[in-house]
Parts: structure tokens; C-alpha cells; sequence
């Protein structure tokens, strides 16, 4: 997402390269100042610059709209949307608002701020579409303050707000993404399967959409702390998480559960699916190369410390009207996995048979 201070720079310097018209106490008309303003006191030289300087700080003091996101797992996000500006809604990170919801495209729409308030917005060809109040969009269509967005299956909110409001919301946030994530994998922490998953799962529920859940465990990963110390196990830690979030997608969730437990929340995977997403993990993490990561110290490596690193999970996808339940059967089969000798993947659906 681009920075929040270019982009305010770059819309003060549109205000400022705008041709305002300066009158002194004689009527006479003045050319335009196109000085830069950073938003502080001006010396008022001249009568003329007194028009200029109102009219800014005016610009300055104005409503801006707000796009906020009303579900899913990026709720409560948002952008302002400065006068002139243009803001892409999809899940690249280069999007002003980013998105990183399975249904929404990597450039999904965009809403832009012309001119006497008034705001357009245009689907940019992405594959499911976007709505306004339930209507297709199609070209450009003004929308207004009130108006119930959609891109994809994420609903969106269009409101005006003071830049006094935003800060204070942007420091919500902040407080909040600083609880969710783990400080040592940089993963989301368990609040936010208390704090989201539910809402995420009702929603794909209701698209009729399959959604799994994966659990993985770090085998033997106690000895590697026994053995090699909690410096190599902080770093087996890191590692792992690092390659659980190069196998899956920007749209789905990696969770540490607690110590060297991880649960992954994968949208759009039908059990099947989430398997084979679970595969790849389990190979990557074997075939790495793990004697750098476990000889932090530099010293010589006990006889009985581990040489390698393996995983064991277990899937289930959504099939239930209870969270707690449907965590518990994919908890359930990774544990048959350690039983079965580790290192392997099982489906909950193999524990029936």
C-alpha cells in the first residue's frame, strides 16, 4: 500500500498547483500563488495571500470519504480518499486498499474523488464482479455516502470523516494488529480465531464455499530445545512459519496456536484440496536445509540433537455448525499423524474409515 505521506503530499501539492484567485483591497485582480503548503502557518505578506491561505486551510479542514471494509478477515480496514485521487480496491499490496479476500482480484475496482464531492466507482474486469446496493456495476456509477459496496464477497462501506476521526481510528488499528500478531513468527496469534473466524466462516458458508482448516505441529520439538537450546528452537520456529506462508495464499490465515502448534484457514479448499496444500508444506519443510538454523550458536552439536526438522498435520474441512468442533476434528486427525510415526499429513475423513 502506498505510503499514507506520499499520498498526502501529493495531494497537497495538486491543492497547491490549483490556479486560486487573489483579490487585493483595490478589486484588482492577482496572479495565482503556486507556493507548496505543508499545513503550516503562512506569513501573510500581502492581502492576496490572505484568499489563497483561507481556501486551503478550508481544503484542509474538509470531510474526506472513507472506504471501509465491513467483513471478512481485513474488517475494520480502510482508506481515505483524497480530491482528485483514484484508490484500487483488490488484493495486490499495491492496491490503496488492499483486500486479500480469495474472491476479490488482485486489481478488483476502483473509486475515485472528483470534483463538488461527488464519487464513481468502476469494476476493473475482475473475475466476480461488483455491486452497489445489490446492482451490477457496469462503466462508472456515482455512488454516495450510505451506499452498500460489495467487490467480490467483501462488503465494503463508503462514509465521510474528519482527518481527526482517521487518525484516531489508524491508532485503533494499529493497537489492534500489534495484539494479533505473534512477535516472534509474525503470524496472527489465537485472538483471531476468537475475533474473526467465525464471521469469515459464515460468510464463505452463505457464498457456498468450502473452507478447511489445518493443523501442523513441529515433530520432536522439544529435544530441539533440550538439545541445541531456545535459541535454535526460536529460529526453528521462524523458519517454519516463513515457509507455511510461502505455500500458502496472500487470502488465507496462519495462526500460532500456541508453542509449536500452527493452524492454517484455507477458503476455497474443499478437504481435498487443503491435503495437498498440506503436502507441500510438510515437503518444503523437510527437504530444507536446516543445519544453519539449528547451530545458531556456533558450537558443536550434541550427538543426540536433531540434524533435521519434519512436521505432522491434520485437515478437516468445514462440515458442522460448530467452530469448536470442526477445529477439534482437524486437531484430532494431525495428532493421528504423530501417532501414525509423524512426518505425514492425514484427513479427518480418514479417521472414519
Amino acid at each position: 500500500m502506498p505510503s499514507e505521506f506520499l499520498r498526502v503530499i501529493r495531494w497537497q501539492i495538486r491543492l497547491n498547483a490549483d490556479q486560486v484567485e487573489q483579490v487585493d483591497f483595490k478589486g484588482k485582480k492577482k496572479p495565482a500563488t503556486k507556493t507548496l503548503y505543508f499545513g503550516k502557518e503562512e506569513e501573510k505578506t500581502q492581502v492576496g495571500d490572505t484568499v489563497t491561505f483561507q481556501k486551503r486551510r478550508a481544503a484542509e479542514r474538509r470531510m474526506l470519504p472513507v472506504l471501509t471494509v465491513t467483513s471478512g478477515a481485513d474488517m475494520m480496514s480502510f482508506c481515505e480518499i483524497y480530491p482528485g485521487e483514484r484508490v484500487m480496491i483488490g488484493r495486490d499490496p499495491e492496491c490503496e486498499l488492499t483486500v486479500a479476500d480469495a474472491s476479490v482480484s488482485r486489481s478488483h475496482a476502483a473509486v475515485r474523488y472528483e470534483p463538488l464531492d461527488s464519487l464513481f466507482i468502476e469494476d476493473l474486469g475482475s473475475t466476480n464482479g461488483s455491486t452497489v446496493n445489490d446492482e451490477p456495476v457496469e462503466g462508472r456509477v456515482k455512488i454516495k455516502y450510505g451506499d452498500r459496496l460489495m467487490v467480490g464477497s467483501v462488503s465494503l462501506r463508503i462514509e465521510s470523516k474528519s482527518r481527526e476521526e482517521i487518525e484516531e481510528i489508524r491508532g485503533v488499528l494499529r493497537r489492534l494488529e500489534n495484539a494479533r500478531t505473534d512477535p516472534l513468527t509474525g503470524l496472527l496469534t489465537r485472538q483471531y480465531l476468537d475475533e474473526v473466524l467465525e464471521e469469515q466462516v459464515s460468510r464463505l458458508q452463505r457464498a457456498h464455499v468450502p473452507v478447511s482448516a489445518m493443523f501442523l505441529d513441529i515433530d520432536h520439538f522439544k529435544r530441539v530445545n533440550d538439545t541445541l537450546g531456545h535459541a535454535a528452537g526460536d529460529e526453528v520456529l521462524k523458519v517454519v512459519a516463513s515457509l507455511v506462508l510461502d505455500c500458502i495464499r496472500d487470502s488465507d490465515h496462519a495462526v500460532r496456536y500456541g508453542g509449536e502448534e500452527f493452524v492454517m484457514i484455507l477458503g476455497y479448499c474443499d478437504e481435498q484440496a487443503a491435503y495437498a496444500i498440506a503436502e507441500r508444506i510438510r515437503r518444503c519443510v523437510e527437504a530444507h536445509d536446516w543445519a544453519p538454523h539449528l547451530n545458531v550458536a556456533g558450537t558443536a552439536i550434541r550427538a543426540d540433537a536433531p540434524k533435521s526438522v519434519t512436521i505432522s498435520l491434520g485437515v478437516a474441512e468445514y462440515r458442522t455448525t460448530e467452530i469448536a468442533a470442526w477445529l477439534h476434528q482437524a486437531d484430532q486427525a494431525m495428532y493421528a499423524a504423530k501417532h501414525g510415526g509423524r512426518n505425514r499429513t492425514i484427513m479427518s475423513t480418514m479417521l472414519k474409515s
